[in-house]
């Protein structure tokens, strides 16, 4: 009557945590490129769209100036009220560039001068163009 029972030892052995950690550490390489990826097409998607509202609010000023022209610079835009404020790229927080023909008929381009590199995309890219859309290289 005296004798003690045993208890069965209760946890994880050294193996089994090192099985674990070994697991987490190869979800970890598999899935942290690919959030890094996501952040940086996140940025692109937002440039790309920033370019269009530029676009669109050159588009509006065109079709109200008497000669059909487009502004001298992007800042005739909020000076006009065409656009509130000159969206900026959000990889390197700087303004669009933007070129305009001589005629109307030439159009204009809108340049970002932010880095999508870690995207495979050229310095300067994306561009949106009046008669070719957005093009990224």
């Amino acid at each position: 009557m005296g004798r003690k029972v045993r208890q069965p030892a209760v946890g994880f052995t050294l193996i089994e945590l090192m099985i674990v950690i070994c697991i987490l550490g190869i979800l970890m390489l598999i899935l942290f490129p690919n959030m890094v990826k996501a952040k940086y097409q996140g940025k692109l998607s937002t440039c790309i769209f920033n370019e269009k509202n530029v676009a669109t609010a050159l588009q509006v000023y065109s079709s109200q100036d008497e000669d059909q022209r487009y502004p001298s610079t992007l800042t005739e835009l909020v000076t006009g009220r065409y656009i509130n404020t000159l969206p900026k790229c959000p990889t390197t927080d700087t303004v669009y560039g933007y070129s305009a023909g001589t005629t109307p008929e030439a159009g204009f381009s809108v340049q970002c001068s932010g880095n999508h590199t870690a995207l495979g995309i050229p310095s300067g890219y994306p561009q949106y163009f009046l008669d070719k859309g957005t093009v990224l290289r």
